[in-house]
């Protein structure tokens, strides 16, 4: 289904007579594909300070080579009640008689405020003003824009440009020669007039070395994770196809073992004497050298217990340390415990955190006090 209008023309933006309290910020020539009507629309916004309860505009048809239609069309927009930076007309189709109309020109030729005073336009022709310069656009800069934004505001978007008795803010509002302030974002007109070029580039470039630093130490951050991992690796594939073999090789003298016949005779060990059952104390400590201090720091201290079929382990960090222990427990678990339990199936793994200690004293003391307790000390 085709659209109902048909746009055949637009005016340009921000047209603008001198001393007038609006602007037309947008016009357009349409045809209603429906009924063949030709409509124009504007969208004029408010300058004044006063709001505004009624406006006159006088619209000249033009042909399609630009030649006048007849006379003038006057049209009034009633029972507005409009602020400053506020819009009217755009909802109000103005229909033109002429169905060859297929260009216009505008004016706004009188504005009531609702005071009841009354402006009247002049011999000022309505001309567009210069379209609005962006910030980047006038530096050549992206980064010295930004900057502009950070020290001024994040709506610090635009050139200043004074035409006529207007001037625009960086922010794009219009204002009055005769204010000092802009009436939208309060920033001082001086303050557009001679930015400070020389200090916004010496922070631009501050803030340009402390990004790239951060850049880099995030980098240097993954990099360290990443070889964190590969040398965690490096020590689990081992041990695991250690504890695989191990596992098949037992399994396979158990295969071959011959049974002993029923009658034969078994010699009872002598007087006191028993086939006691290796201690794992001493392979467990050894993998935990293997696997657990690779991921502690300096200054670490690490205990463990093995109470029966359960591997206790703890770590106290100094509270100097770069990063608390806490937050790399997880991976700690995962890791140490997921290997013990490859190694010695039938074991529990227990983790816990000391907590920190701020002094040597501190330390000694936390170190007696674990081993009181049956927990042996590894050195980091």
């Amino acid at each position: 289904m085709s659209e109902r209008y048909h746009r055949l023309f637009s005016l340009p933006d921000n047209g603008y007579a001198q001393g007038a309290p609006v602007v037309l910020a947008a016009g357009a020539l349409l045809k209603d594909n429906q009924t063949g009507q030709i409509l124009a629309q504007l969208k004029i916004r408010s300058l004044s300070q006063k709001p505004i309860k009624a406006a006159t505009v006088s619209l000249a048809p033009l042909d399609t080579l630009n030649k006048p239609l007849g006379d003038a069309i006057s049209y009034q927009y009633l029972d507005l009640q409009v602020l400053r930076d506020g819009d009217f007309g755009s909802k109000t189709p103005i229909p033109l008689p002429d169905p060859s109309t297929r260009a216009f020109s505008a004016a706004v030729t009188e504005v009531i405020f609702a005071d009841n005073t009354l402006w009247t336009v002049g011999n000022d022709p309505w001309e567009p003003l210069g379209a609005p310069v962006t910030l980047e656009q006038a530096l050549g800069d992206k980064e010295l824009a930004k900057q502009c934004q950070i020290q001024y505001g994040s709506g610090f978007r635009y050139q200043y440009q004074a035409e006529k008795d207007l001037w625009q803010c960086a922010c794009g509002a219009l204002n009055h020669q005769d204010e000092p302030r802009c009436h939208k974002c309060h920033l001082e007109r001086t303050s557009l007039t001679s930015l400070p070029l020389a200090e916004l580039k010496a922070s631009r470039d501050k803030r340009l070395a402390l990004e790239q630093q951060q850049r880099e130490e995030a980098q240097a951050a993954a990099a360290a994770r990443a070889q964190k991992t590969k040398k965690l690796a490096l020590i689990l594939v081992p041990v695991l196809l250690m504890a695989l073999v191990v596992g098949a090789f037992l399994g396979k003298s158990q295969d071959t073992e011959e049974p002993s016949d029923a009658g034969s005779a078994v010699t009872a060990p002598s007087g006191g004497e028993s086939a006691a059952a290796e201690d794992p104390t001493s392979e467990i400590e050894s993998m935990l050298h293997e696997v657990a201090v690779p991921l502690l720091q300096p200054g670490d201290l690490f205990f463990y217990k093995v109470d029966g079929n359960t591997v206790e382990l703890v770590v106290a960090g100094a509270s100097s340390r770069e990063r608390p222990f806490v937050a790399d427990m997880p991976e700690f678990i995962e890791y140490v415990s997921g290997t013990l339990t490859d190694a010695f199936s039938d074991i529990e793994v227990e983790v816990s955190d000391a907590g920190e200690y701020a002094s040597p004293e501190q330390a000694e003391d936390m170190i007696n006090r674990f081993i009181a307790e049956g927990f042996i000390y590894l050195e980091i």
